[in-house]
């Protein structure tokens, strides 16, 4: 995946990439038993084509931010001195603890 890929670019490879077994995606992609599409993404409302799709159902899921935060302390925690050097010290070394 790459963080610049349009949907525009994501469609072109779904319709045109071979996978190793010769097969196309697409036969795997296009599946009768299955005739809808999931999709993951971190994009916003401003993002997203909502008004352009009205008969496509967006689910939008947020978390509590009380679990974000004892979430985030020990993910910043865990990272090490040399990737927070790479990232100009970010996150700082000691964001606090748990207890």
């Amino acid at each position: 995946q790459d963080p610049d890929m349009t949907w525009a670019k994501q469609k072109e490879l779904l319709n045109t990439t071979i996978l190793p077994s010769g097969v196309p995606l697409k036969e795997k992609w296009d599946n009768e038993r299955y005739p809808f599409r999931v999709w993951k993404s971190h994009a916003g409302p401003k993002t997203l084509p909502i008004k352009e799709f009205p008969n496509v159902k967006f689910i939008s899921m947020t978390r509590n931010g009380i679990d974000v935060l004892s979430s985030m302390i020990p993910f910043f925690n865990s990272h090490t001195e040399e990737f927070r050097k790479m990232w100009g010290g970010f996150p700082p070394a000691d964001t606090g603890s748990m207890e």
